[in-house]
């Protein structure tokens, strides 16, 4: 019995079309989990233990203090939402119509807007680092470590597809 042949160009255009799920996925999912109860005061952020360190309360209690701050936060994570929703369905055209058809624009398209974000997060996570709060891949969110951890590897194999 014989297997399915699998290209460097499909597995590309594959983890490309991963990350780009889970951005939608996060972007669908989040608001809805944002009014929950359950979800609205656990994490500010990055996880309860280090956003508890950062914050010198838990995100309960930061929240509870300042009602308007849970409001901030609804919003913002609309706001992260629609934009995740907005880059996946660009990802997964990117990579379906565009790397998928052989075109090398699309790979550096995909590629390089992965890499600009990379030092967003590095940004982001530098209050944690200056608090000397050790971050494990478990704290972070889903929708950085996924896509980034994948950006390489996609990247590569689109590359040796494309040559």
């Amino acid at each position: 019995m014989t297997g399915i042949p699998i290209s460097a160009l499909g597995t590309g255009v594959m983890l490309f079309l991963l990350s780009a799920g889970m951005h939608l996925l996060i972007g669908i999912l989040a608001p809805a989990l944002a009014f929950r109860s359950v979800s609205d005061r656990s994490i500010l952020f990055v996880s309860t233990r280090t956003d508890t360190r950062l914050y010198g309360a838990t995100p309960a209690e930061v929240l509870t203090v300042n009602p308007a701050l849970t409001q901030l936060r609804r919003t913002l994570l609309t706001a992260i939402s629609g934009l995740l929703v907005g880059m996946g369905l660009l990802e997964v055209a990117l990579a379906w119509f565009g790397l998928g058809g052989g075109h090398g624009w699309a790979l550096l398209a995909l590629a390089g807007s992965g890499a600009a974000m990379l030092p967003y997060w590095y940004l982001v996570f530098r209050p944690y680092r200056a608090a000397a709060i050790p971050l494990s891949i478990a704290d972070l969110p889903p929708f950085i470590w996924f896509p980034a951890a994948l950006l390489v590897p996609a990247t590569v194999a689109g590359w040796i597809g494309l040559s």
